[in-house]
């Protein structure tokens, strides 16, 4: 498979499902693609909770099912909901004109990014040494395998010896799964065309959704659609997302972010077209299934757009859109209890997450306002982008558009608490507010990004049909007045595509800085492939490490490993004999729990490697098998290791 058909065919899956329903819903064609993507995850959370729990298998064809029950139902809420159709509130829709424009924007802005992959990755289907790369992978296989994908049944794969529950968003894993199964796709390989699909269509989507509601209302439509296609073009020059998002393998995250949104508009329409309220819910369920901190920040520009605009200029009269707030509000909360039940069991552990900084206040606050979190100290700020950023944000206020800064500024708080904590009041609000994204500042700065990628565009463009508007002031009567939208135009694309050649350099490096073959190269591909052929080795648990790469052999080779995932053996879930294997599986002559826990799990073979993930070592358990002699080796290529179990055998003097 190319990249190229791998990508528009994993597009197509991302939106075509969720446009579907939502031209049944009457949404505009435009809308319906901006909004596909949501719409299509939350098809896929709608039918996976209930499916895990019938045990009905989740594949092409269940997903198939799943679409044609979306589309009855998007049609039978269409004739029950006509009463509440305005068609007045739909004459303003966005008409031929503007939406070509925004169109070209989005296009060129995706095209730019589709190029920095497709430079940054030369080797695309190698396997990644990202830290959570191989439980996306290893997700996927699991849903392939199983047909299972709810999210609340993902500790059966990543708790090994207990299978003690555990909640995580697999939303963007199950759609993976069934490009996997329609393409023939390793999961590997699906797990990374899925990813640079969601990388590259869904930012500059966004970009032009949010300079569209931030400006529709008070702008004309064509200065709107000029600045929302700027917005789009520039998204591809914005580090914070996609690119480092990508690196760190936060795909779900990024995934979430992307659709977040594009769901807080529809929400925001629906105060106008009520007969959208069931599509809004259906958009941010996906959203928060994707992965919860998309949620937020859905909800985080519905509740700003509410409190610092409509609230004051209501849309159909404060009352009336509060009901209708709450008409979505309170179905999607439902409908996510099981997840957020499962949350609340893992909410130590993400609050235990920690990036200070140990640089200060001041400098944690030029950090955040610049954006040069800690994964973009080895490049350059990017000067330009943050001072158009800055003037678009300038016009908004003159425009009293406030809710964007708002946000802004909240954001901006949370990433300096992240980074330098304080005290007090603020710093206790603060810190509940970022321990919804891991109190991580890479996180937080990724959603500043989304906001400044609208401000820049808008400046940008205001900027230069200034300009054109002053030239063709000076050269009156000697140009026809049609060259000059022409004129703007080219000068905007050419801007564009400047600055994106410039950021060209950072963003292949971040596109293919993982795929580097570190972790996992040939010879734990051979490993794996000879691990495959011994006997009993697909019906057994293989012993493993956890952070030496060794949980791929699953995603790669179907066996199935102690260890689901780089993790931490003191985490929830691990079991006691895992943590046997994990400490004292080299002294099991002398040991015998050893012994027990090789029994318990169904251990008849270990598999170690080298390298470890960066900044880790070897688990001591795995150290010196070479000197036990209830492990004899039987396989060795200089870099991966098979150990066999004899300990069950009479040890001879």
């Amino acid at each position: 498979m190319g990249l190229a058909f791998g990508l528009l065919t994993a597009l197509l899956l991302l939106v075509a499902p969720g446009a579907i329903v939502a031209r049944i819903g009457r949404l505009t064609v435009p809308a319906s693609i901006a909004v596909g993507p949501a719409l299509t995850f939350g098809i896929i959370a709608f039918a996976i909770v209930p499916f895990g729990t019938l045990g009905i298998r989740w594949n092409a064809w269940t997903a198939l099912f799943a679409l044609g029950v979306a589309s009855c139902a998007a049609a039978g809420l269409r004739i029950v909901l006509a009463r509440y159709r305005d068609a007045d509130a739909e004459l303003p829709a966005v008409s031929r004109g503007p939406a070509a424009v925004v169109a070209a924007g989005v296009l060129l802005g995706a095209l730019m990014i589709a190029l920095a992959a497709a430079r940054g990755l030369p080797h695309w289907q190698s396997i990644p040494s990202t830290w959570d790369s191989v439980w996306h992978a290893n997700t996927i296989r699991f849903i392939l395998d199983t047909g299972q994908a709810s999210p609340t049944h993902m500790g059966e794969l990543r708790n090994v010896e207990t299978h003690a529950a555990l909640y995580y968003p697999s939303a963007f894993h199950a759609l993976a799964a069934v490009f996997s199964r329609l393409t023939g796709a390793a999961p590997t390989t699906a797990y990374t065309l899925n990813a640079l699909t969601a990388a590259i269509w869904l930012f500059p989507v966004s970009a032009a959704t949010l300079t569209w509601l931030a400006l529709r209302r008070n702008t004309g439509e064509w200065q709107t659609a000029g600045s929302a296609a700027t917005a789009a073009a520039l998204s591809a020059s914005f580090t914070a997302v996609p690119y480092v998002e990508f690196d760190t393998a936060s795909i779900p995250n990024l995934a979430a972010y992307g659709v977040a949104v594009p769901a807080a508009a529809l929400t925001i329409s629906a105060l106008r077209h009520r007969d959208r309220i069931p599509l809004a819910v259906l958009a941010m369920f996906g959203v928060f299934s994707v992965h919860i901190t998309g949620g937020v920040v859905a909800s985080l520009l519905v509740a700003a757009w509410w409190l610092f605009g409509a609230m004051w200029r209501p849309v159909r009269g404060r009352a009336a859109d509060g009901v209708a707030l709450l008409g979505i509000a309170v179905p999607t909360l439902v409908l996510l209890l099981p997840q957020f039940l499962g949350v609340l069991q893992e909410a130590e552990i993400i609050a235990g997450h920690a990036f200070v900084t140990n640089e200060g206040k001041k400098r944690a606050l030029f950090d955040a306002i610049v954006q040069h979190t800690r994964h973009l100290n080895d490049f350059p700020i990017q000067n330009i982008l943050i001072a158009l950023a800055a003037v678009g944000g300038l016009l908004l206020l003159v425009k009293r558009v406030w809710w964007p800064a708002a946000v802004w500024l909240l954001l901006v708080v949370s990433i300096v608490h992240s980074s330098a904590p304080f005290g007090g009041l603020l710093g206790t609000a603060a810190g509940r507010f970022s321990d919804l994204f891991y109190s991580d500042p890479r996180r937080l700065s990724a959603v500043v990004t989304m906001l400044l990628a609208p401000m820049a565009g808008i400046a940008l463009f205001t900027l230069v049909a200034a300009v054109s508007s002053a030239l063709q002031r000076l050269t009156a009567h000697r140009l026809p007045r049609a060259v000059w939208p022409a004129v703007t135009a080219a000068a905007l694309t050419a801007t564009t595509v400047t600055l994106a050649w410039h950021y060209f350099p950072r963003h292949e490096v971040l596109f293919g800085d993982k795929y580097d073959s570190v972790i996992i190269d040939q010879k734990d591909l051979d490993a794996f492939a000879y691990l495959a052929t011994l006997p009993g080795a697909r019906d057994t648990t293989i012993g493993d490490a956890n952070i030496d790469g060794t949980a791929w052999m699953y995603a790669v080779a179907g066996l199935h490993p102690l260890w689901t995932h780089y993790d931490f053996p003191a985490q929830q879930g691990p079991g006691y004999h895992r943590f046997i294997i994990w400490a004292y599986a080299d002294d099991a002559d002398t040991d015998p729990r050893v012994a027990e826990a090789v029994h318990a799990l169904g251990i008849r073979y270990v598999l170690t490697s080298t390298p470890v993930v960066r900044g880790f070592t070897m688990p001591d358990g795995l150290v010196s098998l070479d000197k036990s002699r209830s492990w004899e080796k039987i396989y060795d290529n200089g870099e991966a290791r098979i150990y066999e179990w004899r300990g069950d055998r009479p040890h001879t003097q």
